[in-house]
């Protein structure tokens, strides 16, 4: 088994300049970043606009930006249309997961936005998909591989220690999730929570 993160994977991904109606992504930066940007480049100054004396400018995005729901669709079509490329099938119950079959053996692929995970019974089929990831998504940054028998992986700990058994923990996402919770918050929803079963 081994784990990845894609580095920049959505600035690695090409923003269609317009959809087949003509229109363009377009995004409003307001505030601190305005003089950030116009600092950086002072051609800047001359989009500024102001609304309610606010300054803001107006930008047609060429790269994908990390949270935009379009983003996050634009990459995965990138992912799954490389992945497909070398013989893998989307599992047509989870199109974020796709298999094939590699020395009588299935390698899965199951990834999450940019977080991957594969596993194969042959240690170098997984560093072959390893390479071949890392010459895919590498351009920028080294993508960041996990091997062994503990992976961190979208708020689980999975323990493959036992041979041909896997432990899934999530117990530090959710004490995280506690530290973070606000008391006051917390609080109420608890008493909502008694509440209901009063």
């Amino acid at each position: 088994v081994a784990t990845y993160d894609i580095p920049n994977a959505f600035i690695q991904t090409e923003v269609n300049l317009q959809d087949q109606h003509g229109n363009k992504m377009i995004m409003v930066i307001r505030g601190a970043l305005v003089n950030i940007l116009c600092y950086i480049d002072v051609s800047y100054r001359d989009y500024i606009v102001r609304d309610n004396g606010r300054k803001m400018l107006y930008v047609h995005i060429i790269k994908e930006i990390y949270r935009l729901l379009e983003s996050a669709l634009q990459f995965y079509n990138k992912l799954a249309n490389a992945l497909t490329t070398p013989g893998f099938e989307i599992n047509p119950y989870d199109p974020c997961v796709v298999y094939k079959v590699v020395d009588g053996k299935h390698i899965t692929v199951t990834w999450h936005v940019d977080n991957v995970k594969v596993s194969h019974m042959l240690e170098q089929v997984v560093t072959s998909f390893v390479e071949w990831l890392d010459e895919k998504y590498g351009d920028i940054g080294k993508v960041k591989v996990t091997r062994g028998n503990f992976h961190e992986y979208l708020g689980m700990t999975l323990d493959y220690l036992i041979p041909g058994q896997v432990s899934i923990d999530m117990s530090k996402y959710v004490q995280q999730m506690l530290n973070n919770f606000p008391q006051n918050a917390f609080s109420y929803f608890f008493t909502r929570f008694l509440q209901s079963f009063l």
